[in-house]
Protein backbone atom coordinates (compact mmCIF):
# COMPACT_ATOMS: atom_id res chain seq x y z
CA UNK A 1 0.00 0.00 0.00
CA UNK A 2 1.14 3.37 -1.03
CA UNK A 3 2.02 5.51 2.06
CA UNK A 4 0.55 8.91 2.14
CA UNK A 5 2.66 12.21 2.06
CA UNK A 6 1.00 13.54 4.99
CA UNK A 7 2.03 11.13 7.09
CA UNK A 8 5.70 12.35 6.93
CA UNK A 9 4.54 15.68 6.78
CA UNK A 10 5.65 17.45 10.49
CA UNK A 11 4.23 20.83 12.44
CA UNK A 12 6.69 22.73 11.35
CA UNK A 13 6.36 22.29 7.82
CA UNK A 14 2.56 23.25 8.24
CA UNK A 15 3.68 26.60 9.90
CA UNK A 16 5.95 27.56 7.12
CA UNK A 17 3.34 27.18 4.73
CA UNK A 18 0.84 28.82 6.69
CA UNK A 19 3.55 31.96 7.66
CA UNK A 20 4.09 31.92 3.82
CA UNK A 21 0.64 32.82 3.06
CA UNK A 22 0.22 34.89 6.36
CA UNK A 23 2.80 37.26 5.22
CA UNK A 24 1.22 37.59 1.51
CA UNK A 25 -2.55 38.53 3.39
CA UNK A 26 -0.68 40.67 5.73
CA UNK A 27 0.90 42.30 2.72
CA UNK A 28 -2.26 42.41 0.85
CA UNK A 29 -4.84 43.30 3.52
CA UNK A 30 -2.06 46.07 5.72
CA UNK A 31 -5.16 45.74 8.16
CA UNK A 32 -3.29 43.27 11.02
CA UNK A 33 -0.05 41.51 12.21
CA UNK A 34 0.67 38.46 12.56
CA UNK A 35 3.66 36.85 14.15
CA UNK A 36 4.68 33.41 15.63
CA UNK A 37 6.76 33.26 18.64
CA UNK A 38 9.58 30.04 18.93
CA UNK A 39 8.95 28.99 22.37
CA UNK A 40 8.40 25.24 21.40
CA UNK A 41 12.26 24.44 19.89
CA UNK A 42 14.78 22.48 21.67
CA UNK A 43 17.28 24.31 22.85
CA UNK A 44 20.55 24.19 24.95
CA UNK A 45 19.56 24.43 28.53
CA UNK A 46 21.46 27.23 29.81
CA UNK A 47 19.68 29.31 26.85
CA UNK A 48 16.11 27.88 27.32
CA UNK A 49 17.00 29.05 31.09
CA UNK A 50 17.88 32.66 30.65
CA UNK A 51 14.75 32.54 27.66
CA UNK A 52 12.83 31.52 30.69
CA UNK A 53 13.96 34.49 33.08
CA UNK A 54 13.21 37.00 30.02
CA UNK A 55 9.50 36.10 30.45
CA UNK A 56 9.07 33.12 27.69
CA UNK A 57 5.67 31.03 28.55
CA UNK A 58 4.78 28.15 27.54
CA UNK A 59 1.50 27.29 26.00
CA UNK A 60 1.28 30.14 23.89
CA UNK A 61 0.19 29.29 19.75
CA UNK A 62 2.02 29.18 16.84
CA UNK A 63 0.40 32.41 15.74
CA UNK A 64 -0.84 35.91 16.90
CA UNK A 65 -3.29 37.75 14.74
CA UNK A 66 -3.75 41.15 16.34
CA UNK A 67 -6.03 43.21 14.37
CA UNK A 68 -8.80 46.28 14.85
CA UNK A 69 -11.18 43.91 16.30
CA UNK A 70 -8.98 42.38 18.78
CA UNK A 71 -7.07 39.42 18.88
CA UNK A 72 -6.73 35.64 17.26
CA UNK A 73 -4.71 32.95 18.62
CA UNK A 74 -3.82 29.81 16.16
CA UNK A 75 -2.23 26.46 17.56
CA UNK A 76 -1.43 24.34 14.42
CA UNK A 77 -1.17 20.42 15.06
CA UNK A 78 -0.56 17.56 12.63
CA UNK A 79 -3.89 15.28 12.52
CA UNK A 80 -2.08 13.13 15.05
CA UNK A 81 -0.34 16.10 17.11
CA UNK A 82 -1.82 17.24 20.86
CA UNK A 83 -2.29 19.74 22.65
CA UNK A 84 0.11 20.39 25.61
CA UNK A 85 -1.70 20.88 29.11
CA UNK A 86 0.20 24.28 29.28
CA UNK A 87 -1.47 24.94 25.50
CA UNK A 88 -4.98 23.56 26.76
CA UNK A 89 -4.43 26.30 30.04
CA UNK A 90 -3.83 29.16 27.61
CA UNK A 91 -6.38 28.64 25.35
CA UNK A 92 -8.91 27.93 28.49
CA UNK A 93 -7.31 31.65 29.82
CA UNK A 94 -7.45 33.73 26.70
CA UNK A 95 -10.97 31.89 25.81
CA UNK A 96 -12.33 33.31 29.24
CA UNK A 97 -11.28 36.95 28.68
CA UNK A 98 -13.74 36.70 25.58
CA UNK A 99 -10.36 36.45 22.65
CA UNK A 100 -10.38 33.94 19.92
CA UNK A 101 -8.21 30.66 20.05
CA UNK A 102 -8.51 28.10 17.09
CA UNK A 103 -6.91 24.49 16.81
CA UNK A 104 -6.16 23.56 13.33
CA UNK A 105 -5.44 20.40 13.56
CA UNK A 106 -4.42 18.73 9.79
CA UNK A 107 -1.58 17.18 7.93
CA UNK A 108 -2.43 19.18 4.49
CA UNK A 109 -0.84 22.26 4.75
CA UNK A 110 -3.09 23.39 2.12
CA UNK A 111 -5.88 22.41 4.25
CA UNK A 112 -4.74 24.27 7.22
CA UNK A 113 -3.89 27.65 4.70
CA UNK A 114 -7.56 27.46 3.84
CA UNK A 115 -9.23 27.09 7.29
CA UNK A 116 -7.04 30.39 8.31
CA UNK A 117 -8.37 31.98 5.64
CA UNK A 118 -12.15 30.85 6.62
CA UNK A 119 -11.50 32.29 10.49
CA UNK A 120 -9.80 35.63 9.35
CA UNK A 121 -12.40 36.20 6.65
CA UNK A 122 -15.16 35.41 9.20
CA UNK A 123 -13.73 37.64 11.65
CA UNK A 124 -13.06 40.61 8.61
CA UNK A 125 -9.27 40.68 8.86
CA UNK A 126 -8.58 39.69 5.27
Amino acid sequence: MKKDYRDSIKENDIQKAVAYQMDIWERAANSFLWWHTPNGELRHPKVGAELKKMGTKSGIPDIIVLHKGGIIFIELKTSTGRMEPSQEEFKDDVEAMGHTYYLVKTSDPNLAVAVIRSHLKNHGVI
